[in-house]
């Protein structure tokens, strides 16, 4: 319990939340418009968190770092088409997971002006295509992603594709999406990246949490 940190807990909490509730519905809606009832009739084609979170997954998450939420069942034999159909199923809930998190790093960075839209627009697409995601755990949880991602529920690692940091006497800004190749044919990346250099030369560009740079240098060790 050496970690355990209460206020960060309560900080995120409500992104808990949200991340298992959308999570769990988004399996139980699909289940549902596939043809098979069973989740429906089980309450769970709903986003009222109580009806997916698992007690004992919840604490386990909060103290531990990883849990599950109460599985979505479905009969597939009742699926219209049960080959194509259970992979709709399956991925429906990291989708909405990926959906909600792209929102949310629109709408929580939009005051730092590194965004060029306030919604969730094309150019994220190209972003993620063009991206490999940052597990920041490894340099420090505390890290505060300027461009989050979140990921599945069950691993619960603290992704970015973007984070700043102090180091030192100076600061950095990491970016693992590729924006500089095939920038012809590529505007929605031209246009991030002029977004990110004007942030980069205005006074908002100061991250207040200091790491050491050999942290840094476990991202070229990290999966």
């Amino acid at each position: 319990m050496e970690n355990f940190d209460l206020l960060r807990i309560l900080k995120y909490l409500p992104g808990i939340i949200l991340g298992l509730t959308v999570h769990e519905f988004s399996h139980a809606y699909v289940a549902n418009r596939c043809g098979d009832s069973t989740s429906k009739d089980q309450g769970r084609v709903t986003l009222n968190p109580f009806k997916h979170i698992d007690l004992m997954g919840f604490i386990m998450l909060i103290v531990a770092g990883f849990g599950w939420a109460k599985p979505v069942h479905f009969n597939e034999q009742n699926l219209r088409n049960p080959k194509y159909d259970v992979m709709k199923i399956a991925i429906a809930g990291p989708l909405s997971n990926a959906v909600i998190a792209m929102i949310l790093s629109i709408i929580l960075s939009a005051y730092i002006s590194i965004l060029p839209e306030f919604h969730s627009n094309w150019q994220w697409w190209d972003a993620m295509n063009h991206g490999q995601v940052i597990n920041i755990a490894a340099i420090n949880p505390a890290i505060q992603p300027v461009i989050r991602v979140i990921d599945d529920w069950f691993t619960n690692r603290p992704l970015a594709l973007a984070f700043e940091v102090k180091v030192g006497k100076g600061k950095i800004f990491v970016c693992s999406t590729d924006l500089l190749t095939e920038q012809k044919n590529r505007p929605e990346a031209r246009q991030l990246l002029l977004s990110v250099e004007k942030y980069l030369v205005s006074e908002s560009f100061n991250p207040e949490l200091e790491v050491e740079f050999d942290s840094l240098l476990k991202l070229t060790k990290t999966n």
